[in-house]
């Protein structure tokens, strides 16, 4: 079972502190403390440029040495800097893109408790379900046709999110997609950081109203390091 979750926020559009270097594109590193003190690390997209990549690396001080990297979306501000950085490192990369793949949700290879989530969208888009004993923490890359009609079906059948983070797809006047993410909170939504791909005022809007988790940042971005113990 996994124990607690430590996030750091390598690429993002918006910075949410000084020295780093924003960019269009996410990346988030994962780091999973299982029950017994193993710790399993997952790169969650890697941005279009390793050179920024690895200068916000540096800068927050984190040590990238990740076991598997994982894609979402096969558009270059989610996997570019995969053209020259970690030859090496395991990949989960989404299928490319066709109509209707219809995949199933799946284990994520060699990590307990961590799966596949599949979106429903002609790019493949996918995202990860990590199973804590507060419910469901999604982590998406781009929701690239809107939350709700990308991963909607999916995120309703896990039953309770507790937890959801990464782009959304949302701006303040997508009314919408702001509706479902408040139809997650009454099924148990806690805690979202939302990023990638949402607009600054939407990001505002998504931790004053459906955010109890207090990540001690005043905007969600490129820098957010945070703990999360279930």
């Amino acid at each position: 079972m996994i124990a607690r979750v430590h996030i750091d926020v390598l690429v993002d559009d918006i910075p949410a502190v000084e020295g780093v270097l924003p960019l269009h594109g996410l990346s988030i590193l994962l780091s999973l403390e299982y029950e017994g003190g193993v710790t399993k690390k997952i790169l969650f997209d890697t941005g279009p440029y390793s050179s920024v990549l690895l200068k916000n690396s540096e800068t927050l001080g984190v040590e990238l040495e990740p076991d598997i990297i994982f894609g979402s979306l096969h558009h270059f501000h989610h996997i570019g800097a995969l053209r020259n950085s970690f030859p090496t490192t395991p990949r989960v990369l989404p299928p490319p893109p066709v109509a209707r793949a219809g995949r199933p949700m799946s284990q994520l290879q060699g990590l307990s408790d961590v799966y596949v989530l599949v979106g429903d969208s002609y790019w493949n888009e996918q995202g990860l379900a990590l199973k804590t004993p507060k419910g469901w923490l999604v982590v998406v890359g781009c929701s690239v046709h809107g939350l709700k009609r990308t991963f909607g079906a999916r995120l309703l059948g896990l039953g309770r999110v507790w937890g959801l983070i990464g782009g959304l797809n949302i701006s303040t006047r997508d009314v919408f997609n702001l509706a479902f993410v408040r139809r997650l909170a009454q099924r148990g939504l806690k805690l979202a950081l939302p990023l990638h791909s949402t607009s600054m005022e939407a990001r505002k809007t998504i931790l004053e109203r459906f955010n109890s988790y207090d990540f001690g940042y005043e905007v969600s971005g490129c820098g957010v390091q945070a703990d999360i113990e279930f």
